[in-house]
């Protein structure tokens, strides 16, 4: 494990199990008794990409674990997991539990009775609707990878599921005989430990009240309300975040006063039965929690400032002679591409990662030779091109659509008119191709981190393949619109 995976591994493990609010010195005194030393600076990028951390106003920090520990959510079994006498956890228990558990792992316990794993058979449409909050476009990659269907061709090659499949759920008989759980009653949870995924709940029979009536019923009438008030705020502020999870991280951190109560409804039923203003809607080739009937735009109030912000960094980025942005993942990679070419040209490699008509500024191209010499030198002896077969094809796919989609986003970045102007999914799209291409290429460095998804990413680099082709000739078309725009005819 080299340093920096050691470090992001520690962090994790910190975040993990810190429950208390935390400041950076905690944080590096932490790492300090586990021998590495980093970088204020490096720590707080860190924190801030980590998707664990919560900023509070005072410059501390508090986790999702601690923010989440012993907050209350609720889960209502549906009439085919009651029948069926099974929990389908899928994404209900987002954003209170941690991210990176599969929800057929999590642990249920009732007055220390714990609930045993069952599966059930359902059609692919009832599967599907138990994973939406992570985006229908991801839904059948956590049906495919439930332990229940090892083994089995869920999968069609479209991508696309067979009409039925199995999850791994969590059996309820023990509910319906030792505490008296009917159709309808709700399950009213908390996470009691969040890096191991246990959740405590309590039954809350609400058989007999089927419109929200009486007093119980009122305040969950009245949590629907909030919860579409606070996520049209949140629509504003943050805007569609990068997931629908994060999304709802924010919101419930924000709002846990008021959402996470006794009496709490759940994200589920809201969106079936309550919600009026919210739906879930297209964000480019993907999905996100969006104004009912709209899609998502790439711009809005939530990131213009970023927008500016980014805008500075690349000025200042321009004076160090660096115009055209590569980040450090395509270098490193571009290296390993020429070996596994059989070429040895650095200069020859140094052209080819900018596009065929691009203009170079003064020190720009030396620049770039000296940071690809400089990784040259760290890679090449170490380097297996027998060892690089699987690996190898990946990168220069990858390489090849991200120059592309690089070159447009410069092309963009140069015009003279705002990104509001440009359309807006279609630039969506293309900075979700951005951020899939460069996480391939993040950890596409040995044959190790891609043998086992080789085939999936070759499927899914084909399908940013024809997204990207999709888009590029109307984004090109507002491109010339931008530049028409500039001159003037003079009479």
């Amino acid at each position: 494990m080299d340093v920096n995976s050691e470090l992001d591994f520690l962090l994790n493990q910190f975040f993990s199990t810190t429950l208390n609010v935390f400041s950076l010195r905690d944080v590096e005194l932490f790492l300090k008794k586990s021998g590495i030393y980093a970088k204020k600076e490096d720590i707080l990028d860190c924190i801030g990409e980590s998707g664990l951390v919560f900023f509070l106003m005072d410059g501390n920090f508090i986790s999702r674990a601690g923010a989440f520990t012993g907050e209350m959510f609720s889960i209502k079994p549906t009439s085919f997991e009651f029948d069926s006498g099974v929990l389908i956890p899928g994404d209900r228990c987002i954003p209170f539990v941690a991210p990176d558990i599969p929800s057929e792992e999590l642990t249920f316990v009732i007055d220390g009775v714990q609930l045993m794993r069952k599966s059930v058979l359902c059609d692919s449409d009832e599967a599907i609707d138990k994973f939406m909050l992570y985006g229908e476009e991801y839904a059948p990659q956590y049906i495919a990878a439930d332990p229940a269907n090892e083994g089995l061709d869920v999968r069609a090659v479209s991508g696309e599921l067979s009409n039925n499949v199995k999850l791994t759920g969590f059996d309820i008989s023990v509910l319906k005989e030792r505490f008296a759980f009917e159709k309808g009653d709700r399950l009213v949870c908390s996470v009691k430990d969040w890096a191991r995924g246990i959740i405590d709940f309590f039954i809350l029979h609400d058989s007999k009240d089927r419109f929200n009536t009486g007093k119980i019923g009122e305040k969950r009438l009245a949590w629907y309300k909030k919860l579409e008030e606070f996520l049209l705020q949140s629509f504003e502020t943050v805007g569609p975040c990068a997931s629908i999870e994060e999304q709802l991280a924010s919101l419930f951190f924000d709002h846990r006063d008021e959402l996470c109560i006794p009496e709490c409804g759940s994200v589920e039923e809201y969106l079936l039965s309550s919600s009026k203003k919210v739906a879930l809607e297209s964000f480019g080739v993907e999905t996100r929690l969006w104004y009912k009937g709209k899609s998502a735009p790439a711009v809005g109030s939530w990131n213009k400032d970023m927008i500016s912000s980014f805008s500075r960094k690349a000025r200042f980025l321009q004076k160090k002679g660096q115009y055209y942005m590569l980040p450090k993942e395509v270098l490193d990679q571009a290296v390993l591409d020429m070996y596994y070419q059989h070429k040895n040209d650095l200069k020859e490699l140094s052209v080819s990662l900018y596009p065929e008509d691009y203009q170079f500024h003064a020190g720009e191209l030396d620049f770039v030779h000296r940071v690809l010499a400089k990784r040259d030198s760290e890679f090449r002896s170490s380097y297996n091109w027998f060892a690089d077969q699987a690996c190898g094809p990946i990168r220069r796919l990858t390489l090849d659509l991200f120059k592309k989609v690089n070159g447009l986003l410069y092309k963009i970045d140069g015009c003279a008119g705002t990104l509001e102007n440009f359309p807006q999914q279609e630039l969506v799209i293309l900075t979700q191709l951005y951020g899939h291409l460069l996480n391939i290429l993040s950890y596409s460095y040995s044959d190790k981190d891609v043998e086992n998804d080789s085939e999936a990413i070759m499927v899914s680099i084909d399908g940013m393949k024809w997204n990207y082709e999709d888009i590029e000739e109307i984004l090109l078309g507002a491109i010339d619109e931008d530049h028409c725009s500039r001159f003037k005819v003079v009479r």
